[in-house]
């Protein structure tokens, strides 16, 4: 029996770690390039043809993360729509992040789309300490991309935990360090999964959702998507 390793899969595996080493060390990219990666990269998820959330292409043949909640058992048959209009099925989820208390809200999906084996450059925040940064947050509904402002008040690794909903009745107790808190971000349902840049058009995190009664929305570290990454990377080179 041979052992030779699928070509596929270590092709993949290849262009995770190299989209991971690109984002880490992505200071060549100015804010401009980068705020265009960012708005063809962000993809509209959609469930018969109408609005359900956001993602983040991560290789160009359809492989994206986004919040794991945006793609739960509930949402049926969803597509990601990109910035030129085409649609594409998500064919799969490929890994998620940890769930229920302490969990991470990331997944790791991929969808139907023609395209090479090849990572997607963005810009990554470099400064781990992200408290008191001016931010924007995309999102893209309809085709078009909305952009939002706000201040991340503290980082959460200050609390011991919060209570967290994921704009539904399920509430979740979540680890602290793997998030942040937004203010004066007037997200709504449909905003999951968008992006939460800095002044540089710079990923900070994943948009997640409202926290429980409380005026402030909160965002899952790029960090720890850049984990999960190396993650399923190290997976898909077994196979």
């Amino acid at each position: 029996m041979s052992n030779a390793k699928n070509p596929y899969w270590q092709q993949l595996a290849c262009a995770l770690d190299e989209f991971v080493q690109s984002v880490y060390w992505g200071d060549d990219i100015k804010p401009l390039q980068a705020r265009k990666s960012l708005e063809r990269g962000l993809v509209e998820i959609t469930c018969f043809y109408q609005h359900s959330s956001n993602g983040l292409l991560i290789t160009e043949n359809g492989y994206f993360i986004t919040a794991a909640h945006c793609l739960e058992d509930g949402v049926f048959l969803p597509q990601i729509k990109l910035h030129d209009g085409n649609r594409y099925y998500v064919e799969k989820v490929c890994v998620r992040g940890k769930r229920g208390n302490g969990s991470v809200d990331l997944v790791i999906a991929k969808a139907g789309m023609p395209g090479p084996c090849k990572p997607i450059k963005y810009k990554l925040f470099q400064n781990r300490k992200v408290e008191n940064a001016n931010v924007a947050a995309l999102a893209r509904k309809d085709g078009l991309v909305k952009c939002q402002y706000g201040l991340i008040e503290s980082e959460s690794s200050q609390r011991n935990s919060l209570d967290f909903c994921f704009f539904s009745d399920s509430t979740f107790r979540l680890s602290a360090r793997d998030y942040f808190i937004i203010k004066y971000n007037d997200a709504v349902p449909g905003d999951s999964g968008g992006v939460i840049v800095g002044k540089d058009n710079d990923i900070i995190g994943l948009f997640s959702g409202k926290a429980s009664n409380a005026d402030f929305s909160i965002g899952v570290k790029f960090f720890r998507a850049l984990e999960l990454i190396s993650i399923y990377a190290c997976n898909v080179r077994k196979r």
